[in-house]
């Protein structure tokens, strides 16, 4: 072969392998392995989690909370009626101390600033007050300090031939006549008060001598037993011993006091500890 011949050999086979190379280079095969490169790597993919802001990230919810018990149960609160809760409150200011210092003021200005003084219903019972022919505008001087409200009503009022009573949520003033009409029914436990024993040692319940001291000693003559109109009556139910009275609430007042200072009496008794002997009555014969 001539070397003219030679050399265009040559040239064509560096063509073919420049041809060559670059189809190797655009292969699908090469492609794909350029692509897998781009791919990122497990570290990536955790360094990229890293940067990714909190917000994305759902917080776990908290933890259900057991409510704590109490220590102890609690009592539910005693429901009172209406009627109840006043009067208690009415008895309450009864007994703290008031303050009067007045110079011919009527009467109904007094009312008015004990409402305001003491935070309960004062009312004037105006139709008895007429009936007897004093003014619910009657002027009144009193000067009184460091007393009970009761004891100050009692000063106040008794010059005028007046009294009061709780009634109907109100502490009411009226007049004596008036007021043995508005009775309320109070119901006394009385179980210590009348146990007793009789001379063979067997215990029995002497309501009869408690009645015969309350009805004797306070307001006399308003039980019906002499034609008043008030009432007094034992209430052995089951296993309640009780006094059922009607009266009006002055003499409720009284009848708690006595009982107060009996039982601190018997309490500062040296005694054995058991109920008094006392005869047990015959029982009452039957008519006919």
């Amino acid at each position: 072969m001539s070397r003219k011949g030679r050399c265009l050999r040559g040239v064509v086979t560096l063509l073919l392998a420049v041809l060559l190379v670059a189809a190797w280079c655009g292969s699908p095969l090469r492609a794909g392995e350029g692509k897998k490169a781009d791919r990122p790597s497990r570290r990536d993919k955790a360094a990229e989690a890293k940067r990714a802001p909190s917000a994305e990230r759902k917080p776990a919810p908290p933890a259900a909370r057991t409510p704590e018990k109490p220590s102890r149960p609690v009592a539910a609160p005693a429901v009172l009626g209406a009627h109840a809760v006043a009067r208690r409150a009415i008895e309450a200011a009864l007994e703290q101390p008031t303050v009067l210092e007045l110079t011919e003021e009527p009467l109904v200005n007094v009312v008015s600033y004990l409402q305001d003084y003491h935070k309960i219903a004062v009312q004037i019972d105006t139709k008895a007050l007429d009936e007897v022919g004093v003014a619910t505008d009657s002027l009144v001087t009193v000067n009184l300090k460091g007393v009970s409200l009761r004891s100050a009503q009692d000063l106040l009022l008794r010059p005028m031939g007046l009294v009061f009573t709780i009634y109907d949520e109100v502490l009411l003033i009226t007049t004596p006549d008036q007021r043995d009409s508005y009775l309320t029914v109070d119901v006394y436990e009385v179980g210590d008060l009348v146990a007793c024993r009789d001379e063979k040692g067997q215990p029995w319940d002497d309501y009869d001598t408690l009645v015969k001291l309350i009805t004797s000693q306070i307001d006399p003559t308003s039980w019906d037993a002499v034609g008043g109109p008030a009432a007094i009556s034992p209430a052995p139910l089951g296993s309640a011993k009780a006094l059922v009275v009607t009266h009006h609430s002055e003499v409720h007042y009284q009848i708690e006091q006595l009982f107060s200072r009996i039982r601190a009496i018997a309490a500062k008794s040296k005694g054995d500890g058991k109920p008094p002997t006392r005869p047990r009555p015959e029982p009452k014969k039957r008519e006919g």
